[in-house]
């Protein structure tokens, strides 16, 4: 069980949030961090058996494509060239498009399919946490270490900054991503996603830079993703309006893993079904869009980017 916070290491009250499966979310009002009680994060297990999950919720796993984040990588990355690492690299496709712009890359995930399918597209790879990965190759270090969307999952989040300080040069760079807490997907629905074991901790500017700080970085900018609401509104509002399908299917797939016909069945059943809800709700979307705009307007895009300097 938590007994201090695991950013600032206070042991002051905590605020109790709700409680989620066997997770209490508690609050530190001295970081500002949102943090799962006990911080027990998922194992690799439980990754790879949740992996075909991508297939059902191509919304929710982006990275198939290019995503805002790469995109500000392409356009505001503050060294254009040298040794990259990519913490939670899945099948490679930042990898591919940093290596295309003439980085150095090597990636790194727990997720031993996702691996295998990197390895096979020719990119140097490995099935590793951070702390293998660094206690095996000691002698390497980056200029840069990219991870997006990765230390929400980290149960001891100190701890992997340290690590993350030890894989880079003097000077080097971390470029990285969590989940933005102003994102207008929170005013719709409860996302299962971004609770425990999947995701440990909710972070805000004030509590990223305590923990930057005492890992021995400077930040050097922070960016909210910009809202896009005619983008965005089409799919959130389809996953608000599921009936308690969604989390029920999501459920069923987890446990028919071994039944292949019966996997089949849910994954059309529920593939139909977005299909439907969201044909539906982009018309909803683009008649209420004068609505969502003057009442959601100071919300943000799903991702909070952060750039940073290792400075000690």
């Amino acid at each position: 069980m938590v007994k201090s916070c695991p950013v600032c290491l206070s042991k002051g009250e905590f605020v109790f949030l709700n409680r989620w499966e066997n997770y209490n979310i508690l609050y530190c009002p001295e970081c500002s961090v949102t943090f799962s009680n006990p911080m027990r994060a998922a194992d690799r297990k439980w990754y790879e058996s949740t992996y075909n999950e991508r297939e059902l919720q191509p919304s929710l796993y982006s990275d198939r494509q290019t995503t805002w984040e790469h995109e500000e990588f392409i356009n505001n990355c503050p060294l254009k060239s040298g040794k990259l690492m990519e913490i939670g690299c899945g099948e490679g496709y930042f990898l591919d498009m940093a290596q295309s712009r003439g980085y150095a890359i090597v990636g790194i995930d727990i997720n031993k399919q996702a691996i295998h399918r990197a390895a096979n597209r020719g990119f140097d790879v490995y099935a590793m946490t951070i702390d293998d990965y660094s206690r095996q190759y000691n002698h390497i270090v980056y200029d840069m270490v990219c991870f997006f969307h990765v230390l929400e999952h980290v149960d001891k989040p100190r701890r992997f900054m340290c690590k993350v300080n030890f894989l880079l040069r003097k000077n080097g760079y971390i470029f990285f991503s969590v989940p933005n807490q102003n994102r207008i997907g929170r005013i719709f629905k409860k996302e299962s996603w971004d609770y425990p074991p999947h995701h440990l901790t909710s972070w805000t500017k004030n509590s990223l830079k305590t923990l930057l700080e005492s890992s021995g970085f400077e930040i050097e900018s922070f960016k909210d993703e910009p809202l896009r609401l005619l983008k965005e509104l089409p799919v959130l509002l389809p996953g608000t309006a599921g009936f308690g399908l969604n989390r029920t299917i999501e459920k069923g797939v987890y446990r028919t893993r071994k039944h292949e016909f019966l996997q089949f069945i849910l994954k059309t059943f529920y593939r139909f079904f977005t299909i439907v809800k969201k044909i539906f709700f982009t018309f909803i979307a683009y008649i209420t869009y004068p609505w969502y705009f003057l009442t959601c307007r100071d919300k943000t895009g799903g991702s909070l980017l952060v750039i940073a300097k290792k400075i000690r």
